[in-house]
Parts: C-alpha cells; sequence; structure tokens
C-alpha cells in the first residue's frame, strides 16, 4: 500500500524493520494498516471527483435514470456496453438518432461508468463545442462510397502523424500516464519522448 501511494521509502523502511525483528513494528502494523487503507480510500474518491470535473459533462446521469421503455434503444446493447469492455478492445461506439432519443443519456452514463469504476480518462465535447473550436472531421472516404466527399488530404496526413506518436506513446509508460501532472511539464516530457521515439527509428 505504500508503494500505490507513493512512499517508496516508507515502504523500504517498513520491510527493514521486518527483517529486522523488531518488536514495537507488530503493534503498530494494524494501526498504520487502517490510516494507509483510510488514504487510499480517501485518494481514490479525490482521483473520481477529479476526473468527473475534467469530463466536463453537461449533467450526471446513469443507466438507473434512463428509461429505456420511453425509447427504442437496445437496452441489452447498452448494458453490454456499460461493463466498458470495447474501451479495453479499443473499440469505437457511434449512437445516431434524432433529438431526444437519449444519445447524450447514454453517452455521459458510459463515461461516468468509465471514470468511477475502471478508471479511464474521458471528455465529454458537444457539437456546439467542437464547432466552437473549430474542429471539423477530416477522413476520407470510404472505397465503397459512390460520390466521394471532399476533404483536405494535407490535414489528413498531418493528424494521421499525431495519431501515430500518440499510439507509439504508449510504450513510454511513464510519460503516457502523467496525466495528473502540470501541462508545461507534461508537454515537455511528451516532446522528449516524441524526439527519441523518431531518433530511433532514424
Amino acid at each position: 500500500m505504500l508503494r500505490s501511494l507513493k512512499m517508496p521509502g516508507m515502504a523500504q523502511a517498513v520491510g527493514d524493520l521486518i527483517e529486522q525483528g523488531a518488536p514495537a513494528l507488530d503493534a503498530a502494523v494494524p494501526m498504520l494498516s487502517q490510516l494507509l487503507k483510510a488514504e487510499m480510500a480517501k485518494c481514490e474518491v479525490r482521483s473520481i471527483a477529479y476526473h468527473m470535473k475534467v469530463a466536463r459533462f453537461p449533467a450526471y446521469k446513469d443507466l438507473s435514470g434512463f428509461s429505456f421503455s420511453a425509447s427504442e434503444i437496445n437496452e441489452a446493447l447498452v448494458r453490454q456496453l456499460h461493463r466498458c469492455e470495447f474501451m479495453d478492445a479499443a473499440e469505437n461506439v457511434v449512437l445516431i438518432g434524432g433529438p431526444g432519443t437519449g444519445k447524450s443519456h447514454v453517452a455521459t452514463a458510459l463515461g461516468i461508468q468509465a471514470i468511477a469504476h475502471h478508471r479511464k480518462r474521458v471528455r465529454f465535447f458537444s457539437t456546439v463545442d467542437l464547432r466552437t473550436r473549430g474542429i471539423s472531421a477530416c477522413i476520407p472516404s470510404t472505397a465503397c462510397r459512390k460520390r466521394p466527399f471532399a476533404y483536405d488530404k494535407i490535414l489528413y496526413k498531418q493528424r494521421h502523424k499525431i495519431e501515430i506518436a500518440f499510439g507509439r506513446l504508449k510504450d513510454w509508460r511513464r510519460i503516457a500516464t502523467r496525466y495528473d501532472r502540470c501541462a508545461d511539464i507534461f508537454l515537455a516530457a511528451f516532446t522528449l519522448a516524441v524526439i527519441a521515439i523518431f531518433w530511433l527509428q532514424e
């Protein structure tokens, strides 16, 4: 537990005391264990609250508050998605339907479940948010499409390079998991990792 709380020094000291057979340690272990469990629980609650805030959900919504009887949504499929197994498989989920059909409710419920029970990082964007940021789709049409739509090929190649870079970054776990640090430190670490990755490929 000490190592999970990022206290390697204390963990090593406790190990040394155990090897030495310190008599006072046996009496202190139960109390220390309870204190560490309380601290871990507090850290977990604080972490969930932080990621809920970062996700910027428009409102708290879960499946218990969704009326499947009043919707045409496939309840069995939604509950299967609610287990968040598609995230571990790196699969996409697209919710299609008219206004008021429950898309945002289900999407929010999936995001909250991912944060609270699977320790995933989530960010909620509405269409208005994306347009305000000047973000638009830049994806080529499928080969079977009769009327391909136009897209910026140069921009697509640039975005593809970024996707590849973040994909390679997963191998650099110490960098990829520093999401809780300040932006400047993360950007500096990310820049060094990307330089190292592409330098190694040369």
